[in-house]
């Protein structure tokens, strides 16, 4: 009997481009000889939902933890800067499509990421990966319905109103999507439970007991705009450590360095700095607390010049960090003063108002703009340090270009407070340079 062999082919367009690269030939071969065994022209139906099923979870691989871990990161964003700058409250839909992408399509998100990842570390079945999958986007389901119907219950309440049907069923959108959550783990990792019956139920009912512990405090008290975007960021950087592009580096770096003499008179100079930064730092909190003792202006005039001096003394933070820094070659000096001048700046535009809060409390949309300036720095700075790892160099300068103009206005608030504690620490970091290592060769 003549087989045909575009049926079995077709099988293969299930898995991705790299699979079908390395098994594609093995794979029809093999399916082609147990429809052989079996009488068969075609794939069994069983084989062909075998293949999809196990194509489809093979596809959770790098691509798709990448694209879903950035798209994350990209939505939490989106929903924190609406929140900051009130842009949900001026249209009912806008308000319910961010709610949506909040408690709904980030934590989805955030389950391919972690069930990618961990089909990828911990080498599970791709097919048990691929229907817990499913499963969790239950549980997200569950989280997100039980975030809004407490949400619902909590200003029903706040009103005096009667509770409504959707804010009593609370306790059964939690109970959905803690025991989703619980089975969507135990069916992932099953083929790695213990064979003993006794200690399989344990973990059983401890997966269980720890879901329905955990995702209240997912759905009610996890779901604020800035932490969804740090869990989000975090995501990108888990992908890259569970995804290192090893790349050799294409040039030599530094290779003269410094003298020892050098690098002394550097640190004790940046050691001045820091004390002076420290001292001054103190005296400028002090003065946001007593300032309305001994001078006209009130508490919150004193506060705000108070706190302002103390975060304009980073400046001499900044450079007193330049100077401890290693700089052995052009690229790296470069990349050390221009991220030192880009932070400096920043402090200045803190001093002056324009990278913080109004004293009412609202962002202005020039301050997140002015948070591109330490973004750039640190970027500049990953860059220039030549990791191996440019996957993890990447994820970290996605997440600080889409996090720090975000809570960067509201980091401004406590520079004040950081100020001293940063300059402290620097001050009492090592002045005198390492001496050579000494290496002892053994006789043949």
């Amino acid at each position: 009997m003549s087989r045909d062999r575009d049926s079995f082919d077709r099988l293969v367009r299930w898995y991705p481009r790299w699979w079908r690269d390395a098994n594609a030939a093995a794979f029809v071969g093999t399916a082609m000889d147990a429809a052989e065994a079996a009488g068969l022209r075609t794939p069994s139906r069983g084989e062909r939902v075998a293949a999809a099923l196990a194509g489809l979870g093979t596809r959770l691989d790098a691509t798709t933890a990448r694209v879903a871990s950035v798209a994350a990161l990209v939505l939490s964003a989106f929903v924190a800067a609406a929140g900051q700058f009130g842009w949900p409250f001026t249209a009912p839909w806008l308000f319910t499509a961010s709610l949506a992408i909040q408690v709904g399509l980030v934590p989805a998100l955030w389950w391919t990421v972690a069930l990618a990842c961990a089909r990828h570390r911990l080498h599970l079945d791709p097919t048990r990966t691929l229907l817990a999958l499913g499963i969790a986007m239950i549980a997200a389901t569950g989280a997100a319905l039980a975030f809004a119907s407490w949400s619902v219950g909590f200003d029903e309440a706040d009103a005096g109103g009667p509770r409504s049907l959707f804010s009593a069923l609370f306790p059964a959108f939690l109970a959905l999507g803690s025991t989703a959550a619980a089975c969507a783990v135990l069916i992932a990792v099953s083929d790695r439970l213990p064979r003993h019956r006794g200690m399989r139920m344990l973990i059983v009912a401890t997966s269980m007991m720890g879901a329905a512990l955990s995702l209240p405090l997912v759905a009610v008290m996890l779901m604020s705009p800035i932490t969804t975007l740090l869990v989000s960021g975090s995501a990108v950087v888990i992908v890259a450590l569970a995804w290192p592009d090893h790349r050799e580096r294409t040039s030599a770096t530094a290779s003269a360095g410094d003298s020892d003499a050098d690098v002394g008179g550097r640190r004790r100079a940046a050691r001045a700095l820091a004390v002076a930064a420290s001292v001054m730092s103190l005296l400028g909190i002090a003065f946001a607390v007593s300032g309305p003792l001994y001078t006209t202006l009130d508490g919150t005039e004193a506060m705000i010049v108070g706190m302002r001096a103390a975060a304009g003394c980073g400046i001499l933070v900044v450079l007193a960090l330049a100077l401890r820094a290693p700089r052995g070659s052009s690229t790296q000096r470069w990349a050390v003063w221009g991220a030192a001048t880009l932070g400096a700046l920043t402090l200045v535009l803190v001093m002056t108002a324009w990278g913080t809060l109004l004293p009412s409390g609202n962002p202005r949309l020039i301050g997140a703009v002015v948070w591109l300036l330490p973004a750039a720095a640190i970027v500049w700075v990953v860059w220039a340090a030549s990791w191996r790892n440019r996957s993890l160099a990447l994820a970290i300068s996605l997440v600080v270009g889409v996090s720090l103009p975000l809570v960067g206005q509201l980091l401004a608030a406590v520079l004040g407070i950081l100020t001293p504690i940063v300059a402290i620490v620097v001050a009492c970091l090592r002045v005198t340079a390492p001496g050579p290592q000494r290496v002892q060769v053994d006789a043949a």
